[in-house]
This record gives C-alpha cells, structure tokens and sequence, in this order.
C-alpha cells in the first residue's frame, strides 16, 4: 500500500514523513508498539497525515483493536478522503467488529461514490449487504436459549464439531488437548486434535469416551462426521510439513477424507475415501446425508466457483461412490463455502 520510496505523500513536513518511513521499517521487523508511537509522533507533527493515520490503523486492526483501528481511519479521511478512499473500506470492517452496522453502512456508501477496482467495489458492495443485513437482524432477533452440554462432553479444553446419529443418542466431536485424556497420553505441551463419544443415558451426556487408535492419532484429526446409524465415521486428515501422512494412511492431497467402520466396540483401521473424492488438493469437511445416500464435502480444487467450494458424491448400486460433482451456482460463489450439514 505505502512504501518507504513513495515519492508523494499527502503533507510535506520532512520530520514527518522520516518518522513514518522508520515506523515502516518497525513495523516489517514485528516492532508493532514502537512503530505506532513513532507514527503517532508524525501526527502530532502532522495531523493531516493521511499514510501516517492509515498505517496507524492496521496496525491496530491486525492487533484486533477495531476501537482504536476505526479512530485511525477516520482520522485519515477527515484529512483528505480522496486520498486513499479505501480508507472507507476499512473503517467499515473495523466499524462492523464493533456491531456498528448502520456507521458501517454509511461509510461503505460513501466508498462506492469513488472510482477504484473492481475487486474493491466488489467487496465493497458485499460489505454493505452484510452490514445492512446485520442491521435488520438485530431489529428482529430469533429466540435461542443454549443449554450447555455439560461436564461429559465439555471440559476445559476446547469442544467442537459436533456430529450426531440419526436417534440422537451418540454423538461423537473432537477435543484440541495437549494428549489424549482418556488413555492419559501426552503429548507435551502440543495440542492436537482427537475425536471423543458420548452416549445420551438417563437425561444426560455421559462422560465422553476416546475413539482411540487406530483412529485418533499424535496428529490431528478433525472435521468429523458420522453416518445417522453410527456405524461409519467420515473424518479429514491432513498431511505434515514434509508431505506425509500419519500411521501409514495414504493421501492423494494437502487434506484428504477418510473413514472407519465400527465393529462392536472397535473402529477399523481409517482408509482413503479413493479419487472419486479427494484430489491431489484440499479436501475436507464431510457430511452424510440422514439416508446416507449422498455425501457433502468442501474442496479447493481448480475448476470450482470460488476459492472453497461445496462437492458431493452419490453412494452407488455397487456400494462405492461415485465422481464429486459441483454444487454449482446455487450454492457456491466466488467466495468461500464451507461446513456443509
């Protein structure tokens, strides 16, 4: 956005613009804190320093301070608006973090009176339906009254991606802990993701059961989902640094799905769902449908509408599935779907 070889800035004041070029070279090497008080030296010196305010303002935004980000960006554009008006934009980000929708409406229609890319007033405009969207919602709120699962599925770690069979009575998810908790492995200070059960007993969750091996492993697993009569777990795995996969698992990408059929009280060994559905890209995230018959799945696979889109795949007469085919337009969009149920 500014560089240090700029040659035209909005003031003049030599000081200055020195003191934003060494906020700038801060900034690059992690000094956020002493960067922010050298820019706020320059606009003391210069208070209608547009780049200066700017910087300033991401700054704050990348530190999650909309606050303070929103007071930088409107500093900015009292001082010359026309000079960077993107400034609109990102007063409206900061401005929609605080739930200030309709502060947030105006500054995005101010945006859109000025000339830019495309891609900006793109994301301008889908900017202005969220905010606008947002504002209407909270006009008209849904009832929603959560009840906390309690002590057998939650703990103080964290719980998430919740799936559930089709009577309502197990429910499988997975926990980001430093170990398994239940075979009372550890795995130092490094959190990982493994999948847990619990079973519905007598009005009340109980105390949550670890998959294990061969399923759970010292890496992650995760984005689980379970068929409605409990009997196979559909799951994402994900390759290292290096390329690999753990225990043995074979990947055709970054992140392939695979399952595990229960037998009695055990899980099989986790296979590759095959090509049908994963690539050599990124495939995650999948969900069977209440018959079983089809599955929904996320992928960022060349070809698609957007950066992430949603897949599925018809289960066959001879059992296996069938060639990942495109939500299409209905559902996908230039942007990113994602959690499919």
């Amino acid at each position: 956005m500014f560089s240090k070889a700029q040659e035209k800035f909005s003031i003049e004041d030599r000081k200055a613009i020195s003191r934003f070029k060494d906020a700038l070279d801060m900034a690059d090497r992690g000094e956020s804190q002493k960067a922010i008080a050298t820019l706020q030296n320059a606009v003391d010196r210069e208070p209608k320093f547009v780049e200066a305010w700017t910087v300033m303002g991401d700054l704050f935004s990348s530190a999650d301070k909309p606050a303070e980000a929103s007071r930088c960006y409107r500093k900015a554009l009292e001082a010359n608006a026309a000079f960077f008006p993107n400034n609109y934009n990102s007063l409206a980000e900061e401005l929609m973090k605080l739930e200030q929708y309709s502060a947030a409406d105006s500054a995005l229609s101010l945006f859109l009176k000025y000339k830019s890319a495309p891609n900006m007033q793109a994301k301008a405009r889908k900017n202005l339906r969220n905010a606008r969207f947002a504002a209407d919602a909270i006009k008209h709120p849904v009832p929603f009254s959560p009840i906390n699962l309690g002590p057998g599925v939650n703990s103080r770690f964290e719980e998430y991606l919740p799936a559930i069979t089709a009577d309502e009575n197990k429910l499988v998810f997975t926990v980001r802990a430093p170990g398994d908790t239940n075979r009372n492995e550890s795995y130092g200070n490094q959190l990982t993701e493994d999948f847990y059960q619990s079973t519905y007993k007598d009005n009340v969750w109980q105390k949550r059961i670890s998959l294990g091996p061969p399923v759970n492993t010292k890496n992650n697993e995760g984005a689980e989902n379970i068929s409605p009569d409990g009997q196979t777990l559909l799951f994402t795995c994900c390759a290292d640094v290096a390329g690999e996969y753990p225990e043995g698992r074979q990947g055709l990408g970054s992140c392939d799905i695979f399952f595990s059929i229960k037998n009695g009280d055990q899980w099989s060994r986790p296979r590759n769902i095959g090509k049908a559905i994963n690539s050599k890209y990124w495939d995650s995230q999948p969900c069977i449908s209440s018959d079983g018959s089809t599955l929904y799945f996320v992928s960022n696979r060349p070809g698609g509408k957007g950066r992430e889109d949603i897949y599925f795949s018809k289960l066959q007469a001879d059992g296996n599935w069938g060639a990942a085919q495109n939500m299409g337009d209905s559902i996908n969009t230039p942007d990113s779907e994602i959690s499919p149920f």
